[in-house]
């Protein structure tokens, strides 16, 4: 019989925890919620599609990916959706980028920051080294990351693509056997967008 670990909250030392609440974003699941230190529910907020990423707006609002359909034939951290959500479920702010993937921030001017697949030029697909040979996506191709900024009119501000650094320095590493990450589906994976300058993991 498969384990099923216990729900809830596990630990909680009251004189070392930071007083708050905690966002709770199920992966793949229609659903994002806050939770007060002793697990307890006290917000919920239903979703049209899945959520992936969340977080919370100075605001009090909800900013969070979610998963739709079309874009790359890639699975893994795909959305392709970012919303903004009021306490009330009202969504009040949204943007559609069907090749957008993981992570998106909320910049302190208002802007939006977020990661995206795009197929690498031919020219670069052939730059790629290591993976297993003949490994490409579904649809024959080789994708890449682009990290773009936009105005919350959704006008492309800013973007850089990975495709602007020394391809041939960094091949897919074959540490990940077992695992899809030797694939040459992608050239490097981009998981999150942390706001310094830009740093992405």
């Amino acid at each position: 019989m498969p384990f099923k670990p216990p729900v809830g909250i596990s630990v909680y030392k009251k004189t070392k925890s930071l007083k708050g609440f905690t966002l709770v974003v199920p992966l793949r699941q229609n659903k994002a919620f806050l939770i007060d230190m002793e697990g307890n529910e006290v917000h919920l907020w239903k979703l049209n599609e899945p959520g992936y990423h969340g977080m919370l707006l100075p605001s009090g609002n909800l900013f969070i990916t979610q998963q739709q359909k079309g874009g790359a034939p890639l699975i893994a951290g795909k959305a392709g959706i970012i919303r903004e959500y009021d306490w009330k479920e009202k969504v009040i702010w949204e943007h559609r980028d069907e090749n957008q993937h993981h992570d998106a921030r909320r910049l302190k001017n208002g802007n939006t920051i977020y990661i995206a697949w795009e197929i690498l030029s031919k020219k670069d697909q052939k730059r790629v080294r290591g993976g297993v040979p003949n490994s490409e996506a579904p649809d024959g191709q080789i994708y890449g990351d682009v990290i773009r900024e936009i105005d919350p009119n959704g006008t492309i501000v800013w973007e850089w693509r990975i495709s602007e650094m020394e391809i041939e320095k960094y091949p897919i590493c074959l540490c990940f056997i077992g695992q899809n990450l030797l694939m040459q589906i992608l050239w490097l994976h981009y998981r999150t967008v942390i706001l310094w300058s830009v740093f992405v993991s």
